[in-house]
Order: C-alpha cells, then structure tokens, then sequence
C-alpha cells in the first residue's frame, strides 16, 4: 500500500492508523491508535493555527474523535488565530499570543488547580 493510500485510509475511517503496519518494528504499536483511547486518562490540548494549511483539520478532526470516545472534557482544542502550522510552537510572538493560552488547560488539569480550588 502506498504512503498517500495509507494517509486516504486514515481519512477515510476519521481515525489514526499505522502509516506501515506490514514493517516488523511497528508490530507491538496499534494498528489503529484511538482503538483504546478512552481507557487513558492523560488530558490533550490540541493546538492548531487557524492558518494551518499543512494539515488542515487534523488535530480538529483527532480531537473531534476523541471527544466522542471520552465525553467528559478532559481534551480540549486551541485554535489560534493568526497562525499557521507550527506557528503556535515556533513563531515570533508565541511568548505572548499563544503560551499564555496553555495555561487555563494546564491549571485545569493539575494538582495545583485542584489544591487553589480546595484552599
């Protein structure tokens, strides 16, 4: 099966799927890597630019489906605007436009928002 076959499969089923699933080094990984994704507990920000033309809706579509799999807000989704693909991570002004941004997620999900909301 040829790479943009592999990347077709993996749109067509809205899932994440070993890009080679025949090579014996990627035999102990899933074969699809949401299949158990509800059992993990693990909160994911996914971050993407609202410019993003690299991979347009990936980490839209991943966080959609994983949504469904765990309703219960522990994934969330940062679109920025202004930026593209890996903007957010990189880009000149991130210090001040984006890092900031993570921080609500990260107190949502550490001991230390917890402990603040006890006190």
């Amino acid at each position: 099966m040829s790479q943009q076959s592999r990347v077709m499969r993996a749109a067509a089923t809205a899932t994440a799927v070993k890009m080679y699933p025949d090579r014996p080094e990627h035999a102990a990984l899933p074969d699809n890597y949401l299949q158990h994704a509800k059992e993990f507990d693990t909160p994911i920000l996914f971050v993407t630019g609202k410019a993003n033309r690299v991979f347009t809706d990936s980490n839209i579509v991943c966080f959609d489906r994983l949504k469904a799999l765990a309703p219960d807000n522990r994934h969330e989704l940062l679109i920025v605007d202004g930026y593209g693909h890996q903007d957010p991570f990189m880009g000149k002004d991130v210090a001040q436009d984006v890092f900031p941004q993570f921080l609500p997620f990260l107190q949502r999900h550490s001991g230390i928002a917890r402990q603040d909301a006890a006190d």
